[in-house]
């Protein structure tokens, strides 16, 4: 589990950071202090990080680059409703905040990219997103909805 949450404040780090400017860097150290504090909340990530880097040939950090960004557009794309059940099933965690904001699909394969995956890999993330959160009780609006995201 300690790996997974390494490996998620570093990805978040880098995604975040996608200048070199002093001042970025600053904000992403910044960010990954909060990272690290929200994580110990947000059990779920580490779930879906290690369901995904288990199921799919890609890493660790890979799994949790990608899940972020698919987490972080669904905060932003998603009704109201069940963008606050997945915020509240996340343990509060809102990560626009921590400045990792994926406000289009285009966004999120771009995050796919600077990964290393091919943004088709998006369909792969998502059934897996969607079975966790399922099993630890999403609604079916919410699951309908993130399934409606990239369809």
């Amino acid at each position: 589990m300690k790996k997974h949450i390494g490996a998620l404040v570093a990805i978040l780090a880098l995604v975040g950071c996608q200048s070199t400017s002093e001042k970025q860097t600053e904000n992403a150290s910044t960010n990954s202090s909060k990272i690290m504090e929200l994580m110990n909340q947000a059990s779920l990530l580490n779930t879906l990080v290690g369901n995904v880097s288990s199921q799919l040939p890609v890493t660790t950090e890979q799994a949790a680059g990608g899940v972020t960004s698919l987490l972080s557009y669904a905060q932003n794309a998603l009704p109201s409703s069940q963008s606050s059940e997945l915020t509240s099933m996340l343990g509060g965690v809102n990560l626009s905040s921590l400045g990792q904001t994926a406000s289009s699909s285009d966004q999120v394969s771009s995050s796919f990219s600077a990964l290393g995956l091919d943004s088709s890999m998006i369909g792969q993330f998502l059934p897996i997103i969607i079975q966790v959160l399922q099993s630890q009780g999403a609604s079916s609006s919410l699951l309908s909805g993130l399934g409606g995201l990239f369809s």
